[in-house]
């Protein structure tokens, strides 16, 4: 038996189809010929291969035959996971999970964790995450967080997966942290596993998965999910054509939609986007410091540049790079056209974190294009890199904000900020209401930074409305700093050392006696 070549073109994520089979010898001799007609084993194939003797067409007819082209995923696999590279992936998540759970419980829960855990707790006792519990009101911005069954108008995924840790373990600043900890510590391991996939050019497209995926980050933020969907959707179509649109990713998009479109009727997403002006004449600018805060802090233009350049076009030909920088880009542009003008210069670069791991594994493969052709580059910008974020000063050479010179080690602020948090407003509020609370008494915290902040009331006409009403305040003056936050997950805002000549921070008890007393 002896196989004819395969000439059809076929996907390489297909398995080949089983080839003509041409019988010789006694079973010819069997039919009265040496050569017998084979049997055509592949119905696929039998649609597509040239016709014989009379029936055979040429020309035009005879190429429509050939099926067209199309893109296809690559199908090699990486191999299974080397000792070295097990011993470094566990070195790898050991440092992460040190980074992520020392010290969970040290710092108090600040605005978002603390709105996220009520909320928990709420849903643990209700059932669904309701705002009001019959004594507090769990809302930032007043009435634009929840609607009319006082039911909050946000994503529940996050209130859902600290309710079920309060549950297990009991309700507490480390316990509130704990699902989220460990979310980023899952999302190191899968960064790792994307790029063993992308190194062995086996990276593969499930779109139900996707369709999941983007249904959860949904209900964790649809803020995020807004700049991502579009934006993976689109790299892929930019890098690889519209042909890549088709029927596998329209039913990961229906999944995605079924996942999201009922909560997305219940509650609309940017309802409370109407609440504030609209006006996008600073989006430019949004822009240029969201793209100058990814390259000040993970993602090094002026090193990408370089790599570029050393790798002789290996990088940009790559399609898995080309595809990297697409989303990335698109997600950074479409994520300052989803998020609230007035918002966006609190928040920094937060909502599009999830695009982190896209731009590690693209400065990995930018470093792993060109190490084995020119090593000593590798090694000399590695190092540069290295020692100069040491000293505050990475190699995107971009200065980071407020904090000029090389003398600020960046590393070394985050290892004292762990090991001696910065003691602010919430410590000595909670470290009052200890102390000195009562059944039936109010604290009121000014915060003269957001005097008029949607809506808000300054501090002195909420206390003319408290003494029209003939209720006591009593104004206490405590042994903190009054710092505008006590703590950020935003780099140039967290604070790693408590600031020098902070004036103490003032809260006002209220209670139904009449009068203004003061103490300290």
């Amino acid at each position: 038996m002896t196989p004819l070549p395969c000439k059809q073109p076929l996907r390489v994520d297909s398995p080949c189809p089983q080839p003509l089979v041409a019988k010789i010898g006694p079973a010819a001799s069997e039919h009265g010929a040496g050569l017998v007609r084979p049997r055509v084993l592949s119905r696929r194939f039998a649609r597509t291969a040239p016709q014989m003797g009379r029936h055979k067409r040429s020309g035009r007819a005879a190429r429509r035959t050939v099926p067209r082209q199309e893109p296809f995923e690559p199908t090699q696999q990486p191999g299974s996971p080397t000792l070295v590279e097990r011993i470094a992936l566990c070195v790898i998540l050991g440092l992460a999970a040190l980074l992520l759970l020392y010290g969970l419980g040290a710092p108090r829960l600040w605005q978002d964790e603390a709105e996220t855990a009520l909320l928990g707790r709420n849903t643990l006792r209700f059932g669904l995450p309701r705002v009001w519990d019959g004594n507090n009101l769990v809302a930032q911005f007043y009435a634009i967080d929840f609607d009319s069954h006082l039911l909050f108008g946000k994503s529940w995924l996050p209130s859902y997966l600290v309710a079920g840790f309060f549950a297990l373990f009991g309700q507490g600043t480390f316990t509130a942290r704990l699902p989220f900890a460990l979310c980023g510590l899952m999302t190191v391991w899968l960064t790792w596993r994307l790029g063993r996939k992308l190194a062995g050019d086996g990276l593969r497209w499930g779109w139900l998965r996707f369709g999941a995926a983007i249904g959860l980050l949904f209900h964790v933020n649809y803020l995020v999910c807004g700049a991502t969907a579009p934006s993976v959707v689109a790299g892929r179509v930019l890098t690889r054509g519209w042909r890549s649109f088709d029927r596998r990713l329209v039913a990961g998009l229906f999944a995605a939609a079924v996942l999201t479109i009922p909560f997305f009727i219940c509650f609309p997403p940017f309802a409370f986007a109407a609440e504030a002006a609209t006006d996008l004449s600073d989006y430019p600018s949004r822009t240029a410091w969201v793209l100058g805060d990814l390259n000040r802090c993970l993602l090094p233009l002026p090193g990408i540049a370089i790599l570029s350049v050393l790798a002789g076009g290996r990088l940009v030909g790559a399609g898995w790079s080309r595809r990297l920088a697409v989303t990335i880009l698109l997600s950074v542009l479409l994520s300052n056209l989803t998020l609230w003008p007035r918002l966006v210069m609190i928040i920094g670069f937060r909502y599009v974190i999830n695009i982190l791991p896209l731009a590690a594994l693209l400065f990995a493969g930018a470093i792993c294009s060109v190490r084995k052709t020119r090593p000593a580059w590798i090694a000399g910008l590695v190092g540069i890199h290295l020692f100069t974020h040491l000293l505050g000063f990475p190699l995107s050479l971009w200065p980071p904000s407020g904090r000029p010179g090389l003398l600020r080690t960046d590393l070394y602020d985050y290892a004292e900020s762990l090991l001696r948090p910065v003691r602010g407003p919430i410590d000595g509020a909670v470290e009052f209401l200890q102390k000195n609370s009562k059944r039936g008494d109010f604290l009121f915290t000014p915060r003269r930074d957001w005097e008029g902040f949607i809506g808000a009331p300054s501090e002195q006409i909420f206390l003319e409305a408290l003494a029209s009403r003939g209720q006591a305040v009593e104004r206490f003056v405590l042994d903190a700093p009054d710092l505008p936050w006590q703590a950020r997950e935003y780099p140039p805002r967290h604070l790693f050392r408590t600031p020098a000549d902070v004036p103490p921070v003032v809260i006002y008890r209220i209670s139904a006696a009449p009068g203004l007393i003061e103490k300290k």
